[in-house]
């Protein structure tokens, strides 16, 4: 089989796809990837042929989605969705017209800001596949957690009636360009995330809060196993984490740039914080090289570093403090780590009150926590077994689901299906 991946230039994009990919390759299928340069390597790893995207708008990293300036309330959340999801959308149904002249994908496999994919199924397009990159209750406020009304940020806006009267009038003006009609006034943000065709979902119900009367399309498939990290060498102090001997916090506030670059809003206070504790926190920071991260002005219970894998860390680990990035609570979990999250931006307020509500962690509900709050958190968790136990039941949970191979059997009944409805017409 042939396919067709597109995914954002950015990590918490590529990461989960990069399973999926490795996977289909090794059932001897051929894959392309539309994406930035920056991925070349890691896309080439899994044995798919990397493509660049050929227009800056689509290789920019969606970090860089910033409002108009002089924008401001629902009118910079239109300005902003705009920049990430109209703007590259003409350059993105090029791109797929270019890789398809060259490469007959009988399907595509998308991450879920899928307004270009849409856009080119209409066109006369394959079908195309979505996974999810944060929870379903993003966009669906009923399946909120009760109690949690600081969750739902991302909905609060991208899924308002008042963000879609503004927003659905680009979008109609770029399809106009492409001859087609309108969106239908049903249409909502949701609609664009997820296929109609087969939506993947990274989490079970055991985690996520899944509606019984779903889409059928919407299938929960578990997290994806992130990727080994071969040339992964362990800093000088590893030994510190890998003899057990002491209570392990590692905190870490992602990938996402706006925020991983402020060390001051989550890593900084967490040393403050546990430096008198009995502890040895491992922190992970882009700003490891400043000065607030120079070796004589670290506590002694701290080691720092810019980046070390999960699949290496985690076993060590007993308690992660993070900013409740989707992809980074899924890999928690699935070693069994407890969580205390602090974020409330994006989707990171829905992430936090699953957390919460599955009693895995807790929920800060805030994404500048104080040095308290947070020793407070790890004294809790540390203390109160119930926590470990959660986690670690849900991580058994997850390790009954091998995320990429079970989206790759579903991957390839989606083919299959068509292959079988093709020569059934032929045959008519």
């Amino acid at each position: 089989m042939k396919f067709l991946f597109s995914t954002f230039s950015a990590v918490g994009h590529v990461n989960p796809f990069s399973a999926i990919a490795t996977e289909l390759v090794s059932r001897g299928h051929d894959i392309h990837w539309l994406c930035g340069p920056r991925f070349r390597d890691q896309i080439s790893a899994t044995g798919a042929h990397f493509i660049p995207w050929s227009s800056p708008v689509c290789d920019a990293d969606i970090t860089l989605g910033i409002p108009d300036a002089g924008t401001s309330g629902m009118a910079a959340a239109v300005s902003q969705a705009r920049v990430i999801f109209v703007d590259p959308m003409m350059e993105q149904v090029e791109d797929y017209k270019r890789a398809l002249r060259k490469f007959g994908a009988e399907a595509m496999v998308v991450d879920m800001f899928g307004f270009g994919p849409m856009t080119f199924a209409e066109l006369g397009g394959p079908e195309y596949v979505t996974m999810s990159l944060n929870p379903r209750i993003v966009f669906d406020h009923p399946n909120l957690p009760a109690g949690q009304e600081e969750a739902g940020a991302m909905c609060d806006t991208w899924g308002s009636p008042a963000f879609m009267k503004d927003f659905r009038p680009l979008v109609d003006k770029a399809r106009a360009r492409l001859g087609l009609d309108p969106l239908p006034s049903t249409f909502d943000f949701l609609d664009a995330m997820t296929s109609p065709y087969l939506h993947l979902m990274q989490t079970t119900p055991v985690f996520e809060l899944i509606d019984k009367t779903q889409l059928p399309q919407l299938r929960s498939v578990g997290p994806m196993r992130p990727m080994t990290a071969l040339d992964f060498v362990p800093p000088n102090w590893w030994a510190d984490i890998a003899s057990h001997e002491r209570f392990v916090v590692h905190v870490t506030q992602g990938t996402y740039i706006a925020e991983s670059t402020n060390s001051e809003t989550l890593v900084q206070p967490t040393l403050r914080a546990l430096k008198h504790e009995d502890c040895l926190v491992v922190a992970t920071t882009p700003s490891v090289d400043t000065k607030a991260f120079s070796a004589d002005s670290l506590p002694a219970n701290v080691r720092v570093e810019r980046f070390i894998p999960h699949t290496d860390l985690l076993p060590f680990v007993n308690v992660m403090i993070t900013n409740a990035g989707f992809n980074g609570v899924l890999a928690a979990l699935s070693h069994g780590v407890p969580l205390i999250c602090a974020g409330i931006s994006e989707d990171k307020g829905d992430v936090s009150a699953l957390v919460a509500q599955s009693g895995a962690g807790i929920n800060l509900t805030t994404g500048s926590p104080t040095d308290a709050q947070i020793r407070d958190a790890v004294r809790t968790i540390r203390h109160d077994l119930k926590y470990v136990r959660q986690a670690k039941r849900i991580q058994a949970d997850f390790a009954g689901h091998d995320g990429a191979v079970k989206s790759c059997d579903l991957i390839e009944n989606l083919v299959e299906r068509n292959r079988s409805l093709s020569e059934q017409c032929s045959r008519s």
